[in-house]
């Protein structure tokens, strides 16, 4: 897809002495744009862009602190959250930082665009989540649902986040308010969520260290169903064709009916499962820890193929088109036939891969070694 690139001094950010960022005009949507963790609330992780190997390093931008989330994209603008607690915004033409924000602690997760509002989590303040306006740089409102380790989701109109108290929150966008609040077990027995909430319709799930994967409705909090996977879910599900696919720690793969509850169909895979699956309305793409990456049939969990790279994969494949970008803790992104899994291409990262690709235009936006960003186009782009 073509993409309009704005020029440098037109997304100029407004540096104020406190070390805040405004933008001076309104950042236009456009197909494609990454706005939240795993592209939409599916976690699903699948792009509508398109991009073809071989590519070849643009810029490399250096955030001077770590990254435990995706870039986000819009209108030629990046923007990244870091442990340092900072908000960072980068041009996407340049690789230039052009504004940032000092906040009160580590940004955790990858944060959400709601229009040209920001919303983040930062740990260790009572203020958890905060959304502010980039366009004149001001704070609407900070809430306090409780500790915070994994990514906010927008659905429908209202946040959800899940905290390491054991809970998940619904949070009005427009106020910060609390809607309702889901205690998982029991007070004396209630184990941290450091899963990312999921959705689709009417429900949103998430898992938790208690081995559950709990199935709320969106509008009150109510326990529509919980599956016990038998080992502690850290990653966040995808929803698939109406299933909640997850793994869990001990390295087993369930896919649940989203909206009942049933399980369909459960895979081992040997190895523990830290990162979310990804996937397609007909195939499941899940990393482990011992470098595994198998392609499973959404129907039965039937194994399609598998490839394996030389460490850890701990992020979601990112699906782009009939391909698949694949990062790993041995320093390489691996570009794979979606349908296959043969390698089509490989490049060789500033350090490991703990987070998803990002792609935006014919952008590729790998982060490497929790602190480089490195934006790759196609050759024949220059």
């Amino acid at each position: 897809m073509t993409r309009i690139l704005i020029p440098g001094l037109l997304l100029a950010f407004l540096l104020g002495s406190c070390g805040g960022f405004r933008l001076n005009r309104l950042l236009t949507e456009q197909q494609g744009d990454w706005v939240m963790y795993g592209g939409d609330p599916s976690r699903a992780n699948t792009t509508t862009e398109r991009v073809q190997p071989p590519l070849r390093e643009v810029w490399q931008y250096n955030a001077q602190g770590g990254i435990s989330g995706s870039p986000l994209v819009r209108d030629s603008v990046v923007i990244v959250g870091t442990l340092h607690g900072e908000i960072q915004a980068v041009n996407l033409t340049t690789g230039k930082r052009i504004g940032y924000r000092v906040l009160e602690g580590p940004v955790v997760g990858t944060p959400l665009l709601d229009e040209n509002r920001l919303v983040l989590s930062v740990s260790g303040n009572a203020e958890s989540l905060l959304m502010f306006d980039l366009e004149s740089g001001s704070r609407i409102w900070s809430a306090v649902p409780g500790p915070i380790e994994s990514s906010p989701l927008l659905h429908k109109g209202a946040l959800y986040v899940a905290t390491l108290l054991g809970t998940v929150v619904s949070i009005d966008k427009s106020s910060g308010e609390e809607l309702w609040e889901f205690k998982t077990g029991s007070k004396v027995r209630r184990e941290p969520i450091r899963s990312s909430p999921a959705a689709e319709e009417n429900v949103v799930c998430v898992g938790s260290d208690d081995g559950f994967v709990y199935g709320l409705d969106r509008e009150s909090g109510r326990l529509q169903w919980k599956v016990n996977t038998g080992s502690s879910v850290f990653a966040s599900p995808a929803v698939l064709a109406g299933l909640a696919v997850v793994g869990n720690l001990h390295g087993t793969i369930h896919a649940i009916d989203v909206q009942i509850g049933a399980v369909r169909w459960m895979v081992e895979t040997g190895s523990r499962i830290y990162g979310p699956v990804s996937g397609t309305r007909h195939t499941v793409y899940a990393g482990c820890a011992d470098g595994t990456l198998r392609a499973l049939d959404i129907e039965d969990g039937s194994l399609v193929w598998e490839f394996n790279a030389e460490s850890v994969i701990n992020s979601a494949p990112l699906i782009a088109g009939d391909l698949l970008f694949v990062g790993s803790l041995d320093k390489t992104l691996y570009v794979l036939e979606r349908r296959t899994g043969k390698e089509r291409w490989r490049y060789a990262a500033e350090g490991r891969i703990r987070v998803s690709p990002v792609l935006w235009g014919d952008y590729l936006l790998v982060t490497s070694e929790d602190r480089y960003i490195t934006a790759l186009r196609p050759e024949g782009s220059f």
